[in-house]
């Protein structure tokens, strides 16, 4: 019993000792997030004053999300929205544990009504750090100083859509800021550089990609010199699955029953699909599975002299958009 007071005790001072301390300027803070359902992530905090943006990035079966982050940074305490998409949002509210001068600790509740528990573990990568010392006052690294690191751009990228197939056009786009401005924004796929911007907002389209995984990434340069990290997110395209159609039908009329001595014949209209097959009357019925998109001629073929007449003789079946043809033979 003794043990847990003491343990509450001590995080309560620390909360305390972060709190009593002056705002931070400008920092940012990368973190590894957790939200214990599963959900694993990366998050970028960009600090102003009190005042937060950033971004979230999870990934959720194979497949990754960035959302939009805005919120404050007050004392202890981290409020924060996180935007899910054009109409809806969900809040994540958190408090602070340092553990060093460039080390935090976030836990808190996010979603609807709180619902969800998160936690973060976040590293200073720019900006002033502080230190704490033991009268519980703060002091700011100066200027050229180990703690005082030049500032990286803040870049929010997306891909759209998350989930292509391989016969999808693909639009990235990425914003940035830095305090200096931005000299460019760099597009990554695979490693390879695909496309540029000389802005802070940014957007092309390109594709489709081949089916299998992708890497990609945006990498901004400020006037100053800085860039972000190259945190390259998977892609995954799905391949696409070649549209076929059944072709079927029935023989008809009052010499239908002698269908079973013919035979249906399938070909390529005009040698435009490497494509021949055939198929005999069962029950008076005849059907062609899986046949490739295009357009073929289909007829009544038989190997012996016969005083039936069937029509139409010939006919044009187109394979497109239908999942479904069909074309009856009159026997007479």
């Amino acid at each position: 019993m003794f043990q847990s007071i003491s343990k509450i005790l001590s995080f309560w001072l620390l909360v305390c000792i972060f709190a009593s301390t002056a705002h931070a300027q400008n920092q940012q803070w990368e973190c590894a997030v957790n939200l214990q359902q599963g959900d694993m992530g990366v998050m970028s905090l960009e600090r102003e004053n009190n005042k937060l943006r950033g971004t979230i990035s999870i990934v959720r079966n194979d497949i990754e999300f960035e959302s939009e982050l805005n919120g404050n940074w007050n004392g202890n305490e981290i409020n924060l929205t996180r935007l899910l998409d054009a109409n809806s949002n969900e809040p994540m509210a958190g408090i602070v544990i340092p553990l060093g001068t460039k080390k935090i600790n976030i836990g808190g509740r996010f979603s609807k009504e709180y619902q969800g528990v998160w936690s973060a573990d976040c590293t200073l990568v720019a900006g002033l750090s502080s230190n704490i010392n033991d009268n519980n006052s703060e002091t700011s690294n100066d200027a050229g100083s180990e703690g005082n690191t030049p500032a990286i751009p803040s870049v929010t990228s997306r891909v759209s859509p998350n989930a292509p197939s391989g016969s999808d056009k693909i639009n990235f786009s990425a914003r940035a800021s830095h305090p200096d401005g931005i000299v460019s924004i760099d597009f990554f796929v695979d490693d390879k550089k695909v496309h540029t911007c000389t802005k802070d907002n940014c957007s092309f389209e390109t594709g489709p990609l081949k089916s299998g995984n992708h890497t990609w990434y945006a990498l901004a340069t400020s006037e100053s010199g800085t860039s972000n990290a190259k945190r390259a997110k998977r892609l995954t395209v799905k391949s696409v699955k070649s549209s076929t159609c059944t072709v079927l039908g029935s023989a008809t009329g009052p010499s239908a029953n002698l269908s079973l001595s013919y035979r249906v014949v399938l070909l390529g209209l005009d040698g435009q699909n490497a494509y021949s097959a055939s198929a005999e009357f069962n029950d008076l019925k005849y059907r062609f599975e899986d046949v490739p998109k295009g357009d073929y001629t289909i007829s009544v073929d038989t190997l012996t002299d016969s005083s039936v007449l069937w029509a139409p003789t010939t006919a044009v079946v187109r394979c497109g958009s239908q999942t479904e043809l069909r074309q009856n033979f009159d026997f007479r």
